[in-house]
């Protein structure tokens, strides 16, 4: 069996440190997928336990994506289990950090919006090396290039100002979140 490595991404950060949760989820999917022997993310999503982690995850995604069907149905899954407010912003929070991040790296690389994935990997490959000590921390060198390709595509989803503004909501929320007597 192979696996994509966004599927890849999917189950580690949906499962963290659960091993035999990510061992069952590895069952479910050989046996959803069969006879194919390629894992991809939708074959995640379609299969894989809703968890409170798994939908955030899925929330987050579908933002990313301005898919709403499936960003509705992430909520209503956390809705309906009464699992919700930290399950949602988290990972929201971080995606949209991560998008920004992304596309500041992508800016001072020279890399276009529609740039397809072969280019943008070699673009980051072959980065000065001056540059990449500069961006060490950035998601666009600590991650797997694929990794930072669909970061980088979900980011070129959203003018800067829109992903400027996204963020501040986002993190006033969040920041409602964590001040506020109030249930999350």
């Amino acid at each position: 069996m192979r696996i994509n490595s966004d599927a890849e991404q999917f189950l580690a950060e949906t499962s963290g440190v659960d091993t035999g949760r990510v061992l069952s989820e590895l069952d479910k999917l050989i046996a959803f997928i069969s006879p194919r022997t390629q894992i991809t993310l939708e074959d995640c999503h379609a299969i894989c336990s809703m968890t409170p982690e798994v939908a955030g995850w899925t929330f987050a995604d579908a933002l990313a994506t301005r898919n709403l069907k499936k960003a509705l149905h992430s909520l209503h899954i956390l809705f309906n289990r009464k699992e919700y407010g930290k399950a949602v912003l988290y990972p929201v929070v971080s995606r949209f950090q991560e998008m920004v991040g992304i596309k500041i790296a992508a800016t001072q690389l020279s890399i276009a919006g529609n740039t397809p994935y072969p280019r943008f990997k070699n673009a980051v490959e072959n980065m000065h090396p001056a540059l990449k000590e500069k961006l060490k921390g950035s998601m666009i060198v600590k991650a797997n290039p694929y990794r930072s390709w669909m970061l980088f595509s979900q980011a070129a989803n959203f003018a800067d100002a829109q992903l400027a503004n996204a963020l501040s909501a986002i993190l006033k929320v969040n920041r409602d979140m964590v001040s506020s007597g109030s249930d999350a």
